[in-house]
């Protein structure tokens, strides 16, 4: 028997992440933009309209799941906009008739709005490039854009460990909830059983004997198999079989998908499986909204013991526990059981799984053995297979699998020998590198003191309509060139843009951006690559300007764009004055403030790396703020304790520190490279050495 992975093979940590946008008109199911979304991807739009208006503004997205392996997911798309209580954000299927699914659109699940707790949809997939229907409507007051981002999770099912006979197996909750529960179950390869499935229960005479639990019995062979369990309605794109006594819910339109329809949260699910081996019964609850609960179990002979393992999903160089849940041979019954597994291809070696209540096993003698393990391989495309061995002290064995997908660790900057590059963390350790964080980056900036106050301008360059590179003096841009190489989250730029909006981008220039509607810092919308001053919806009125200046001698610049006495649209009370200050050599930014008239509520301030996945927000818009580039992976300089006994600061280091600068040997000491920048010997060593001593940096 097998059973496969449930974990993908993740794109890598920190990656950048696309960025869509809703195509007009789609305002049906047939006219939807079609979209495919990894995890981390949105895609944003506007929208009026409201369901029978006619307007055009209701907006379908055919939302399409990256492919991943063949396993078990939860995805979600989520709402976010500055009043998601103002939309109607739906999961959309078709009707079905007498258990025959229609053409049309049907509602599967209602998110957001005033209507429920939630901002978002959730259904779940198996790694086949499955797709939903999403549907926006808004009103006349849902003027700004909104985004729907997608989100991904592993799901790792319940392993039920009882045995269950091949032939004639029935799955109930009748008795067992009062629930209005709905099932499916599913093969090894995570295909819906045409008619294994069953919300109503049908019983002979109907009237009160009818209940809204749920009962089928088919006929199952040897396998594994899996069941998914919630409460009504709980939609694939299967019409209901015909011992279903609820025959008219709506369905998916995707082969693959499957989806709850109830918001209700954590409702009791409760079941049993009955063969000719007997009654297991099943706890089960429901797990959050929309959720559904996944369950598996084995049907076979039960001459030998069998170990069914729940597949794991583990991040390179992290620990994660394995799991087998143990079939004993009933007759004679099955004593000291044994579950080894050879989990050498993850760099691991041979574990033993224990069932004695010792963590990460969690209950004695419950015939679920675990182990935990560390991943000591790189990520995988694919899952890895990991054979386990099970026995019995009667001298019957058999060989089972485990699958482990071994994901992606964090991406970010790392030092090595003094030279910083992107890795993952775990390949930074492999090299013995210094990781400096999930996310960071060789040019990631920092907050700063030292920020200077508004300068004059004498001499600006002003930034005119008539050459304007895009729009107008209300949402409009210039293409600036920089007097000098500018090096901004670790890349360098020699042009910039200039927004009235009040922020500047840096390339590529297909990014730039126009915007007006501030969004929070970070977010993977346009613009990035930003340095915002005060990020509102500007406009540059007849008694003020946005201007540029360069200051200062060739190799230490400043670069300055200046708004002067702009206003928020058609708001001629306000007054706002700011500059940008870039710095030469040093790539430092500063951000400095003259006259505000009063900060727009929805202004947003800061800085944003080039894929919108970090940055700094300023705060106190008004305040002057600096910011620098992080320290460089250079290595520091050694420890004043020169000759390494422990004692510093003393006479003895600086002797040593001269004995082995003039050529002589000193078994303890360190190198004379005491700056480590690899030129020695030299004066700055002796100089750097000197003003450690005396307590400096």
């Amino acid at each position: 028997m097998s059973i496969f992975s449930l974990a993908a093979a993740l794109a890598l940590v920190g990656a950048a992440q696309a960025q869509f946008s809703e195509v007009e008109p789609n305002d049906t199911k047939a006219t939807a933009t079609a979209i495919t979304l990894a995890p981390g991807e949105s895609v944003t739009g506007v929208t009026t309209g409201f369901a029978g208006a006619g307007d055009g503004s209701i907006d379908y997205v055919r939302v399409t799941t990256a492919g991943a392996p063949l396993g078990i997911y939860r995805h979600r798309l989520a709402l976010t906009a500055t009043d998601p209580t103002l939309y109607n954000f739906s999961l959309r299927g078709s009707p079905q008739s007498n258990g025959v699914p229609a053409t049309g659109d049907a509602l599967v699940q209602l998110a957001g709005g005033t209507q429920d707790l939630t901002s978002y949809m959730q259904w779940y997939g198996f790694g086949r490039g499955e797709f939903v229907f999403a549907r926006l409507t808004g009103t006349a007051q849902t003027l700004g854009s909104y985004t729907l981002t997608a989100s991904r999770e592993v799901v790792t099912p319940t392993i039920i460990a009882a045995p269950v006979a091949a032939g004639p197996v029935t799955i109930t909750t009748r008795g067992r909830t009062s629930v209005d529960t709905e099932f499916w179950v599913y093969d090894s390869n995570l295909f819906a059983l045409g008619t294994f499935g069953n919300d109503d229960e049908t019983i002979a005479g109907g009237g009160s004997n009818a209940t809204r639990q749920s009962i089928a019995t088919r006929t199952l062979s040897d396998g594994v198999y899996y069941i998914a369990i919630s409460d009504h309605n709980l939609a694939n794109n299967l019409g209901s079989p015909s011992d279903d006594r609820f025959r008219i819910a709506a369905v998916l339109d995707s082969p693959g998908s499957i989806a709850g329809g109830d918001i209700d949260v954590a409702d009791d699910l409760d079941f049993a499986i009955i063969s000719n081996a007997g009654t297991v019964e099943t706890l089960a609850r429901k797990p959050g909204p929309f959720g559904v609960a996944w369950f598996a179990f084995t049907v076979g002979p039960q001459d030998v013991p069998v170990a069914l393992a729940a597949p794991v999903s583990v991040v390179e160089g992290q620990s994660a526990v394995l799991r087998a849940a143990v079939t004993p041979v009933a007759s004679p019954a099955s004593t000291q059981i044994t579950v080894s597994a050879d989990a050498s291809s993850l760099g691991a070696g041979t574990i033993t799984l224990r069932d004695d209540g010792v963590a990460p096993d969690t209950v004695a003698n419950d015939r679920v053995f675990a182990a935990s393990f560390v991943a000591g391989v790189a990520a995988t495309a694919n899952p890895v297979a990991v054979p386990l061995q099970v026995a019995d002290a009667q001298g019957r064995s058999s060989v089972g699998l485990a699958t482990v997908a071994v994901t992606a660790s964090a991406s970010g900057a790392c030092c090595v020998n003094g030279a910083c590059q992107l890795s993952r963390e775990f390949l930074c350790s492999q090299a013995s590198g210094a990781f400096l964080g999930a996310g960071s980056s060789c040019g990631d900036l920092t907050v700063v003191t030292g920020a200077s106050a508004l300068e004059q301008l004498t001499s600006a360059t002003q930034l005119t309509l008539a050459s304007i590179t895009d729009g107008n003096l209300d949402d409009g841009r210039w293409t600036v060139a920089l007097p000098f190489g500018f090096s901004f989250f670790g890349e360098t730029f020699t042009s910039m843009s200039v927004c009235t909006n009040g922020f500047v981008q840096f390339g590529p220039a297909s990014g730039y951006s126009t915007e007006y509607l501030p969004a929070a810092i970070p977010t993977a919308a346009a613009p990035n690559a930003m340095i915002a001053a005060l990020w509102s919806d500007l406009e540059v009125p007849a008694t003020g300007a946005i201007e540029t200046q360069t200051l200062g001698a060739i190799g230490s610049r400043r670069q300055i764009v200046q708004w002067r006495n702009v206003r928020r649209l058609s708001t001629p009370s306000d007054s706002f004055t700011m500059q940008i200050v870039l710095f030469e050599g040093s790539n430092r930014i500063e951000v400095r403030y003259g006259v505000l008239s009063g900060v727009p509520s929805d202004a947003v301030a800061g800085v944003e790396n080039l894929a919108g996945t970090s940055g700094i927000s300023i705060a106190a818009i008004g305040s002057d703020t600096a910011f620098a580039p992080l320290a460089s992976c250079a290595a520091g300089c050694d420890g004043i304790d020169f000759n390494n006994n422990q004692v510093f600061p003393e006479d003895q280091d600086v002797i040593d520190f001269f004995t082995v600068l003039a050529g002589g040997a000193c078994a303890t000491c360190n190198d004379i490279d005491f700056n480590n920048n690899q030129v020695f010997p030299e004066d700055q060593d002796v100089i750097d050495f000197f003003t450690v001593l005396a307590g400096g940096t």
